[in-house]
């Protein structure tokens, strides 16, 4: 999947360099081809000669739309009237010469309909993202993302009971769906490179937004099979994330694990009333929070700037972070130290700051080097350089495609282990490791060691209780490791380097393990 045409330059390549994808979206799912172009492939943006409808969808600033401007930066850009025959041919050619096409519509052009396309090019991943699929009652039905939003699970439980439910803010839910769409391009290309034949991804945006809700749906789930109730909930921040106002500005505070709580309780003075060990565990805590814990918080923040709240928490284990409005997020330090902001011109004489890739591969980043392209700017140049055709092998029946692969989880929460999750689901032997000296957190916070959020994510893995901090423990994992393939963490900086377990010593053992921390 990967070529070596940097290494000139000095830089490693990108993952998916060599690979061409034809991108036909249009609003919907346009974020998809977007990380497929960070990481690497050249990606082709067809639009008709008029240019998308997607120029013109707000936010417009002088003209330019912010949303089209991020999402299709550093994509070729090609015009075609797929109306007309002979542009139709054209098309039909780009994707004998293409890996993978992206569309947000059951048909390609008219009367050419996905199923035929992948039909007719049996070597092309052809991923649909569509608003709920491409089959069932609502598969022909139009949406907006607030839309998306309220059927994909999202809305009901956001804003505060005295209201109605709140619609994520902008693209959110489009993005989200589309980053889910991204990895399951990702793995029909991972097993394009075992079986040599493309196929039919059928991804239903609502489907992908609503595995992606937290865990309202498996704590819902539980609690109604336990004969429980189930109230309309809307708590504002909610119980687990609450808010909190500083001098300055807000701040976003998690206690959940027995060290954040103790090293809190010392943060407010150790009171003779918080003792209890009852508190020690979250549901202990959340039956005092509305009456005593919340109003402690407030006031023990309230003379306090949002930075020096969240200094202080960091300095004490405690995840507490800013709540950044749009000017302090583009000056923040740490994201200038890390480059994560770049001023780009989106347009003939519009510059602006926008994000510069989400992703890292040996310390560099990977996003977009070029402005989105103007409509068919690069007619002449694609069709000159097409290359070889590509070729398909027979298909095979369905698997799985990740088996084979071999993931070690070190996940805490949820990012980590949501990662392993996804491995799992297709294929994978993810291995969970974690011990009972320091469980993964969200196994423990409603008191028990398998609570509906740890069970849902944690799903399709195997579990490996092993203790790094004795010399046997990193040992085992050493070895472990020589026979696995990836090796998933987002524990506290710098922690697994202490363990002796870092990247420096893993890949020691295994030179071609993959580590996303």
């Amino acid at each position: 999947m990967t070529s070596t045409t940097t290494a000139q330059s000095g830089t490693s390549p990108r993952p998916l360099e060599g690979l061409r994808v034809v991108d036909l979206t249009v609003i919907n799912g346009e974020l998809c081809p977007r990380l497929l172009c960070d990481l690497g492939a050249e990606v082709i943006k067809v639009e008709p000669p008029e240019g998308s409808a997607a120029r013109s969808w707000a936010p417009v600033r002088k003209g330019v739309s912010l949303s089209f401007a991020v999402n299709n930066a550093g994509k070729l850009g090609v015009a075609l009237d797929l109306a007309n025959s002979d542009d139709l041919a054209k098309l039909h050619e780009l994707l004998d010469h293409a890996d993978v096409v992206v569309t947000s519509s059951a048909e390609v052009a008219p009367g050419l309909s996905v199923q035929a396309v992948a039909e007719n090019h049996p070597h092309l991943v052809v991923a649909a993202l569509t608003p709920y699929g491409l089959t069932g009652p609502w598969s022909g039905r139009v949406v907006t993302d607030e839309v998306l939003s309220a059927t994909g699970g999202m809305t009901f439980k956001a804003g505060t009971l005295d209201r109605e439910p709140l619609p994520a803010p902008s693209q959110f839910s489009n993005d989200v769906a589309a980053s889910v769409a991204t990895w399951a391009v990702m793995c029909a290309l991972w097993q394009r490179e075992q079986t040599g034949a493309g196929q039919l991804l059928d991804v239903s945006l609502n489907e992908s937004l609503l595995q992606c809700a937290d865990w309202s749906l498996p704590n819902y789930t539980a609690r109604v099979l336990a004969g429980n109730d189930f109230p309309e909930f809307r708590a504002g921040s909610g119980p687990v994330y609450p808010i909190f106002k500083c001098r300055d500005g807000y701040v976003r505070l998690i206690v959940l694990s027995p060290p954040q709580w103790r090293e809190m309780r010392a943060w407010l003075g150790e009171p003779e009333y918080l003792q209890d060990e009852e508190y020690d565990t979250f549901p202990g805590r959340f039956a005092i929070a509305d009456a005593i814990l919340n109003p402690l918080y407030e006031e023990l923040f309230a003379e306090l700037s949002v930075e020096e709240v969240s200094a202080k928490a960091q300095e004490r284990g405690i995840v507490c972070t800013p709540v950044y409005d749009a000017p302090r997020a583009l000056s923040n330090e740490h994201f200038t130290s890390r480059g994560t902001f770049q001023s780009m011109e989106v347009a003939p004489g519009v510059t602006a700051q926008m994000p510069s890739g989400y992703f890292e591969f040996n310390g560099n980043r990977v996003g977009p080097k070029t402005p989105p392209p103007a409509v068919g700017q690069h007619n002449d140049q694609v069709f000159a350089s097409l290359g070889e055709k590509r070729t398909a092998s027979t298909r095979p029946a369905p698997s799985l495609p990740l088996s084979g692969l071999r993931v070690m989880d070190f996940g805490q929460g949820a990012v980590g282990v949501e990662a392993g999750r996804l491995f799992g689901a297709y294929g994978a032997d993810v291995i969970k490791i974690e011990t009972r000296s320091h469980y993964d957190f969200i196994r423990v916070v409603t008191g028990t060691e398998m609570g509906p959020s740890f069970a849902s994510s944690s799903r399709s893995k195997r579990a490996l209780g092993v203790n790094a901090k004795f010399p046997e423990g990193r040992q085992l994992l050493l070895d472990l490791v020589k026979e696995s393939d990836v090796v998933i963490e987002n524990v506290t900086t710098g922690a697994m380097d202490a363990l002796g377990i870092g990247y420096s010593d893993l890949s020691a053992a295994n030179p071609g393990v993959a580590m996303v921390a």
